[in-house]
C-alpha cells in the first residue's frame, strides 16, 4: 500500500479546517498544529483500515529554537510505529512524515509519562478533619493492587474511600502501571463524577488498548513482564507484580491458591442453592485452574 505524504495531508488538513488549500502554504498551514495535523494524518491511516490513534505529550529530540522539550503531538501505529507529521518543524527540515519504531525512539513522551516520574504531578494532601471522603465500591484484586502498588505506604487506610486529593492521586497515577485495573479505576472515577480529573492522554491510552488488552494482542512498548494465564493477560512495570488479571500476588502458586479457594466458596454456595448449571460450571473452572502454569515473557527495549 501507498504510503500518505505530508502533501495528502495537507489538503485534509485544509478542508477540515476551512483553510483555503495552497500547496506553497503548506509549511505555514501545518507548523505548531502538531495534534491537529496528526489527528488528520491518523484519520486517513484508519480509512485505509490502520489501527492509528493521535496522542499527545512530549517530545526531547532535536529543537532549533533549544529548547530541551516541547509538548508535542504524533500518531501511533499499531502501537509499536510513530508517524510524526510535523517533527520537521523542529529541525527546520523539508516537511515529510517521520515514521520510525516506538522502541528505538524514547524522544516520543506519550502522556509525559517520564515527565511526570522526573518532577511528579501532584502529591497526597493530608487529610483535613471532617474532609469528605468519596465512596468507591472497588472489587478485592482491586483494592489490594491499589493499597499495594498505587498509593505510598501507611498513606491511605481504606481505598474505598478517598478524599478529592487521593482521588487526583489515583487519576494521574502512571497509567502503564495501573494497567491491571486501569478500566475498573477509570470507570469508578467516572461514576464518581471525577472524570475531569483523569489526564485526557491517559483516559485516550486506555481507551484505545481495551480491545486489544482484552484480546491478549498488546505488546507493551517498554520493559514489561507480561503475566499469561486462563484469567487474562496483564502487564506491571518489574518492580511490581501482577498475577492473572484476578489479583496480586507475589507468587504464581499463591495466586493459584487463592483463586482455588473463592472457587470453591462459590461451588459450596452453587451447591447450596441447588443451581445445577453454576456447579457445573464452577467444577469446570477448577478442573481448568489445576491445569494451568504461568508463563512470563519479557520485553527489552528494542526488541520485538
Amino acid at each position: 500500500m501507498r504510503s500518505i505524504t505530508i502533501q495528502e495531508v495537507h489538503k485534509v488538513f485544509c478542508k477540515k479546517n476551512s483553510i483555503k488549500y495552497s500547496a506553497k502554504n503548506l509549511k505555514k498551514d501545518l507548523a505548531w498544529n502538531c495534534f491537529a495535523v496528526a489527528t488528520v494524518l491518523a484519520g486517513m491511516l484508519k480509512v485505509r483500515g490502520i489501527n492509528a490513534r493521535a496522542v499527545y505529550g512530549r517530545y526531547t529530540g532535536y529543537s532549533y529554537t533549544g529548547r530541551d522539550w516541547h509538548q508535542h503531538g504524533w500518531v501511533v501505529v499499531d502501537f509499536k510505529e510513530i508517524h510524526d507529521p510535523t517533527r520537521w518543524v523542529f529541525g527546520q527540515e523539508k516537511p515529510s512524515i517521520f515514521v520510525g519504531p516506538v522502541q528505538k525512539h524514547p524522544e516520543y513522551d506519550e502522556g509525559s509519562r517520564r515527565l511526570q516520574d522526573e518532577i511528579g504531578v501532584s502529591k497526597i494532601v493530608k487529610r483535613k478533619k471532617g474532609e469528605k471522603l468519596f465512596a468507591f465500591d472497588w472489587s478485592p484484586p482491586t483494592a489490594q493492587f491499589l493499597k499495594e502498588y498505587v498509593f505510598p505506604p501507611d498513606s491511605v487506610k481504606d481505598v474505598r474511600k478517598l478524599s478529592i486529593s487521593e482521588c487526583l492521586w489515583l487519576a494521574k497515577f502512571d497509567y502503564f502501571k495501573l494497567s491491571p485495573v486501569i478500566d475498573e479505576v477509570y470507570q469508578g472515577l467516572i461514576d464518581a463524577e471525577h472524570s475531569a480529573l483523569i489526564p485526557v492522554d491517559f483516559l485516550g491510552w486506555q481507551k484505545a488498548t481495551k480491545k486489544e488488552r482484552t484480546k491478549r494482542t498488546f505488546e507493551p512498548p517498554c520493559n514489561f513482564t507480561v503475566v499469561r494465564s486462563m484469567f487474562g493477560n496483564h502487564w506491571v512495570g518489574k518492580t511490581s507484580r501482577a498475577v492473572n488479571g484476578f489479583s496480586v500476588f507475589d507468587d504464581f502458586e499463591v495466586a493459584k491458591n487463592k483463586c482455588r479457594d473463592q472457587l470453591r466458596k462459590q461451588l459450596d454456595n452453587a451447591l447450596c442453592d441447588d443451581n445445577d448449571s453454576r456447579v457445573q460450571e464452577l467444577e469446570c473452572d477448577l478442573d481448568d485452574l489445576e491445569q494451568q502454569t504461568v508463563e512470563t515473557t519479557e520485553w527489552e527495549p528494542g526488541e520485538r
